[in-house]
Order: C-alpha cells, then sequence, then structure tokens
C-alpha cells in the first residue's frame, strides 16, 4: 500500500500569506492637530506680542493736569519656518507586481510617507532647536521647548519632580498673566505624577481594576490636563530611564500656533530612471504669541 502524500515536501504549496499588513509604530500628533493654524509668508515668521503697563498704585489730585507717561509698544517675536520632507521611490517592477496588504506600491507609500512627515513636524514644534541655515546647512525652528524662556524651573539633574514643582510652574506663569491648563510630560514624569495621589489607588470590585492614574489636577490655579508625550524626552534620549534630564511643560494651548509655508501634501516627482519617485513635503514654523503665559521643567528627575 502506497503511503499517503504529504505537506513536508510538496513544493505546489502556495504560502499562507496574510492579505493585512499591521503597522505598529506610533503615530504622535496632539500639537499638529490641536494647535491653531496661521500663515507664513516668509521664511522669518514674525508675530507681535504687547503687554499692559504694570499695576501701581493710581490717585489723582482733584483739579491736576493729566501727567502722560510712557505707554508699553508691541514687540516682536519672530521663528524660522522649517521644510520637513518625507522622499520615497519604488521600481518599476514593484508597481506591477502583485502584492500582500496593499494594490498600489507607491500609493501605500505615500500614505505612511504622510504619517511619517507628522511625526517629524510634531517632533520639530515640540523640541527642535534654531538654527539660521544657508546653502549647505538646512534652516530650522525653534520649538516649544526653547521658545519658553521666561518662566523655568532647572532641576540642575537633582530636583524630583513632585506636586509642589507642578504649582512652583502654574504660580511662575501666573504672575505673568498665563492660565495654563494643559501639561506634557515624559513618560517617566507621567509615572512620577500618578504618584501624586500619595500611593491611593482607586479599586472597582465591579469591574476588578485596580487604577492609579492622574488624568487631571485641580490645584490653586485650576484644572490642568496630563498629557505623556513622546517628544517631551525621547526614546533616543539617553535620559528616559527616569534619570536627570527629564522635562514638563505646562501649557496654555491658545498661545500658540503653527505657522504654515506649505501645508504638507503629496507630490510625485520627474521619472528619471526605473523608479517612480516622490515626496510628502511642507514648511511650517512655531508662533509663540505669548512664551511667558507658559512654563517649563528641565534637568528633574522622576
Amino acid at each position: 500500500m502506497a503511503a499517503p502524500e504529504k505537506s513536508y515536501d510538496d513544493a505546489a504549496l502556495k504560502e499562507d500569506l496574510s492579505n493585512e499588513i499591521e503597522n505598529i509604530s506610533p503615530v504622535e500628533n496632539w500639537f499638529l492637530k490641536n494647535l491653531q493654524k496661521t500663515k507664513a509668508k516668509s521664511t522669518t515668521h514674525v508675530n507681535l506680542v504687547e503687554q499692559l503697563k504694570t499695576p501701581a498704585q493710581n490717585a489723582m489730585i482733584e483739579g491736576a493736569d493729566t501727567v502722560y507717561a510712557d505707554r508699553t509698544r508691541p514687540t516682536r517675536v519672530d521663528n524660522l519656518t522649517q521644510i520637513i520632507e518625507v522622499p520615497f521611490a519604488v521600481s518599476t517592477t514593484e508597481q506591477w507586481m502583485d502584492h500582500a496588504g496593499f494594490d498600489n506600491r507607491y500609493e501605500h507609500e505615500a500614505e505612511k510617507a504622510m504619517k511619517e512627515w507628522g511625526n517629524d513636524a510634531e517632533r520639530a514644534i515640540v523640541r527642535e532647536t534654531r538654527q539660521a541655515g544657508n546653502a549647505a546647512t538646512a534652516r530650522r525652528m525653534d520649538g516649544i521647548i526653547n521658545k519658553i524662556t521666561s518662566n523655568v524651573i532647572n532641576g540642575a539633574g537633582t530636583a524630583v519632580w513632585t506636586e509642589t514643582v507642578l504649582n512652583n510652574l502654574a504660580e511662575l506663569a501666573y504672575w505673568q498673566g498665563g492660565t495654563p491648563t494643559d501639561l506634557f510630560l515624559s513618560p517617566a514624569l507621567k509615572r512620577k505624577s500618578s504618584s501624586f495621589t500619595q500611593g491611593d489607588r482607586q479599586y472597582s470590585a465591579e469591574t476588578k481594576r485596580q487604577t492609579r492614574l492622574t488624568q487631571e489636577y485641580e490645584g490653586d490655579f485650576g484644572v490642568i490636563s496630563f498629557h505623556m508625550h513622546r517628544f517631551i524626552n525621547d526614546q533616543a534620549d539617553s535620559n528616559t530611564s527616569g534619570t536627570g534630564a527629564q522635562r514638563a511643560l505646562l501649557l496654555d494651548v491658545d498661545m500658540w500656533a503653527i505657522a504654515y509655508g506649505e501645508k504638507p501634501h503629496e507630490e510625485e516627482l520627474a521619472k528619471t530612471g526605473l523608479a517612480v519617485k516622490g515626496h510628502v513635503y511642507g514648511e511650517l514654523t512655531v508662533e509663540a504669541k505669548a512664551e511667558n503665559a507658559n512654563a517649563k521643567a528641565i534637568n528633574m528627575i522622576s
């Protein structure tokens, strides 16, 4: 009796290849989505900031002539636009081949590139460092971290992030006229912030869930929403494990905007060989309407 045919040596078998692709890479775009949008009309984008006079004792003598004092004037705040590009190229062979998970390789790469552009732009908005640029060097904006200069608590690599530090940040902004409502934290400081409950945990017998999580904090300066953000301290930093270089941003988000010179879009580029070439391209900058309405903590320990 002949042995039954088995699958082990059958060269005619087709692979069982799923027709779906699971992309697990994170997309971080809170600021891109939520900040106000405006228009940049030059590579140096300028906005005006003005303050009221400092409150002081004010009493006039009856019948006296008015005495005029100098008035406050608007000041200019500028930033540079930054070109962000994500290029891709697909061979002509790849274009006609049959793929699992997508029909058109060029369109698939364009969709990925748009998400990658968003991640790169978000990172620049948060933490880019200004660079003038020239024919050999790319122009770069100042991100939010570098734009905040008035209200800064520097832990010098030794101070621990605490509820007191958060309230100190809020008070610094308060005296400058700010009412920040959103706190952006590295993962290490977000975990530390959840311990502001001093170890209290909420347990639900119905759901069997134990929770120790701080999403909002109500203190002397109002309600502050907590956000964990990947680019406050990103994974490429050497300080993500809780060492003394953690950051926190306490923001009045109405005091920030994104100024687009050119919004992100996909373009197919000239074909010069056996490939279809394209890129996602855009140019933008951060507009700081009143950086002193915000505060930051740097070089903190979690």
